[in-house]
């Protein structure tokens, strides 16, 4: 997950390609843009960045670049 976003209509994070390939799948077919586990209808600009989950998964990328030696783990 690269750039993960809340969805407005259910508590579920996803990421933002996914949410985006959805809608515009929906608009290809004719149908209306539709949160993909709810089915309300839902726009792009009505999700949020998830921030925390996206300072988390820089903070792993990170220490698997240095290379993890366990001294510089963050407690979650």
């Amino acid at each position: 997950m690269t750039a993960p976003v809340n969805l407005p209509t259910c508590d579920t994070v996803v990421d933002r390609s996914t949410i985006e390939h959805h809608l515009t799948q929906c608009t290809l077919k004719g149908k209306p843009t539709s949160c993909p586990f709810t089915r309300v209808a839902m726009s792009i600009d009505e999700v949020t960045s998830a921030e925390a989950l996206q300072e988390r998964i820089d903070d792993v990328a990170e220490i698997r670049k240095r290379g993890f030696d366990g001294t510089d783990a963050k407690p979650y």
